[in-house]
């Protein structure tokens, strides 16, 4: 250090740093001491030859602050608090924002980053709040959405309630016609449709065809004409019976139907009379015929096969009612051969014959027939079908009968021995009959 005289109280102080050839001439001017200014340090800016640190930031070291206590003179030209230089450097006696949290600030404060996850207690009581306004939403969405929905279902329903009830209270109609009553049989409609214009009872059958419990009974009135009355009374008649009216001599036969009111009402097996009571029907005709009496109707012979329980098979009646169960009517059946021959043998020796012919011969359905004389010229015999008039309106040959039935029986009249018999053995059955349904109703009523 070496002081220099000579100037005003300046002291010049050379300061060499390390082995560095630079050197730093620090001037202390001491002003004078009643202006209080502070010293002034005043630094050569270093070269780049100087062998120091080059930097812009080491030229304005010192503190800023001090330029305004400076003298005029002594201020150096530097660059202003506008200047890029001044922009750039750190200034960190700025009171700013960037000053607490600024990454350039005296305090740097440090941000703390969010917990992910984890749940603030500050915010609980409005996060609850907003999760059970949210919650109260959906309720009432789904509640609105649930309104809507039952709203569109009762509409739709009580819609379909009035076009049902509309519907029911329209009359409907038959699709194939609509004189026949809706509902009916396809087929029965088809066959209906063409007949109905013959006469208003078919059109009262038309119009009541769902009324009756089996197409077969409107099928009679198809395919008989003289059976349309008793088709279209059916429906609204009662079951009731009552005896053959007409007049009976012996070795005269009565032409009897099925369908005759006096007896056709009444049920047998799974149909009325009417219908499928062609077996009762022929026996009586025979009885009527052989004996000259007309105490045995068709309705009386089928209460006996009923008792019996011979209402069966594809004619109405079985074959064993008629060998087994006739005896109190005074009547004997016996089987032939089923050829022209044992047909025309009995025939014309008065006796009549008893035949069951199947489906598709004489007409469309298995039943009973009965022929009686045969014509000495011709061998024609007379056949009373008590299902058909047509058939009953002409002579057949013996030969067709023969090929069309199945069974054949000569009906006599029983001897008085045999009658008696067959009494004894009816009252024998019936007395067995009355015992097991005694029996029976015993065992009932101990069980109880």
């Amino acid at each position: 250090m070496t002081e220099i005289e000579g100037m005003n109280r300046v002291r010049v102080i050379q300061v060499l740093s390390g082995t560095s050839t630079a050197m730093h001439t620090i001037m202390i001017c001491l002003i004078r001491r009643k202006q209080l200014q502070p010293l002034v340090y005043v630094a050569q800016r270093p070269t780049r030859d100087s062998g120091m640190p080059y930097s812009d930031r080491d030229y304005n070291s010192y503190p800023q602050h001090y330029d305004r206590y400076q003298p005029q003179h002594a201020q150096r030209n530097r660059p202003g608090n506008g200047s890029r230089r001044r922009r750039q450097t750190s200034q960190t006696h700025h009171r700013s924002h960037s000053q607490y949290s600024g990454h350039r600030g005296g305090h740097n404060k440090r941000r703390r980053p969010p917990r992910r996850g984890y749940y603030d207690p500050r915010h609980n009581n409005n996060h609850t709040l907003q999760l059970i306004i949210i919650v109260a939403l959906i309720i009432l969405l789904l509640f609105a959405i649930g309104s809507c929905m039952r709203s569109v279902n009762m509409a739709q329903t009580r819609q379909d309630q009035q076009r049902q009830q509309e519907e029911e209270e329209q009359p409907k109609e038959n699709p194939q016609d609509s004189r026949v009553a809706y509902g009916a049989d396809e087929n029965i409609t088809n066959e209906l449709s063409p007949i109905l214009d013959r006469s208003e009872k078919l059109q009262q059958i038309a119009q009541n065809a769902t009324s009756y419990p089996d197409d077969r009974i409107i099928e009679l009135a198809i395919n008989e004409p003289a059976a349309i009355d008793f088709v279209a009374q059916y429906p609204r008649a009662n079951k009731d019976t009552s005896g053959y009216t007409g007049t009976v001599t012996q070795g005269t036969y009565p032409a009897l139907y099925d369908w005759d009111t006096s007896w056709g009402n009444m049920d047998y097996g799974d149909l009325p009379l009417g219908v499928s009571g062609s077996g009762p029907t022929a026996l009586s005709i025979a009885y009527m015929g052989l004996t000259g009496n007309s105490d045995q109707t068709p309705a009386t012979i089928a209460n006996l096969a009923l008792q019996n329980s011979m209402a069966t098979g594809d004619s109405g009646t079985s074959a064993d009612f008629f060998t087994q169960d006739i005896g109190d009517l005074g009547l004997t059946c016996t089987g032939i051969d089923a050829n022209k021959e044992s047909i025309t043998k009995y025939l014309a020796a008065n006796t009549p014959i008893l035949a069951e012919v199947k489906a598709d011969t004489l007409t469309t359905t298995a039943h009973w027939i009965l022929a009686t004389n045969a014509d000495k010229n011709t061998g024609a015999v007379t056949v009373f079908d008590p299902t058909s008039t047509s058939v009953s309106s002409h002579a057949w040959d013996p030969g067709t009968i023969a090929a069309s039935a199945d069974i054949v029986f000569m009906v006599k009249q029983a001897s008085a021995d045999q009658a008696t018999q067959g009494q004894s053995d009816q009252a024998a059955a019936t007395n067995q009959q009355s015992t097991t349904t005694q029996g029976q109703s015993a065992k009932q009523g101990s069980a109880q």
